[in-house]
């Protein structure tokens, strides 16, 4: 039986380096902004009143912590993709455990939604 093979692709120490500038940056970026939104948003989370009648959270505590586990996700995917962008540019290569790492998180997060979303119906 015949099984084909697929090429090797190799890829230079120093194009593995800048796409870890690239995944620095964009680790970076997602920190950042959801940090900000998180901070910025938590309280409208936790005071139900709001500061106006116009501008408050109305829905449920359950959904309320969704939103911020949404955002802890992103948050914490962000940091990782930091160290991983700073371990590309040390080592110039791939982390192979991060990728999987970062499958495995992606994988838990749309089954965990799938489940909360079938027990809320």
């Amino acid at each position: 039986m015949y099984v084909a093979q697929l090429p090797e692709t190799q890829v230079s120490k120093e194009r593995v380096q800048a796409l870890g500038w690239v995944l620095l940056a964009a680790g970076g970026f997602l920190t950042v902004v959801m940090g900000t939104l998180t901070v910025g948003l938590a309280w409208l989370l936790f005071v139900p009143q709001g500061p106006s009648p116009d501008f408050r959270f109305t829905g449920t505590a359950a959904q309320g912590l969704g939103i911020l586990a949404f955002f802890a996700f992103l948050l914490s995917f962000g940091i990782a993709s930091i160290v991983a962008g700073i371990g590309q540019i040390r080592t110039g290569q791939r982390n192979q455990r991060f990728l999987g790492f970062a499958f495995l998180v992606f994988a838990v997060f749309v089954i965990a939604g799938k489940m909360a979303q079938f027990y809320n119906n």
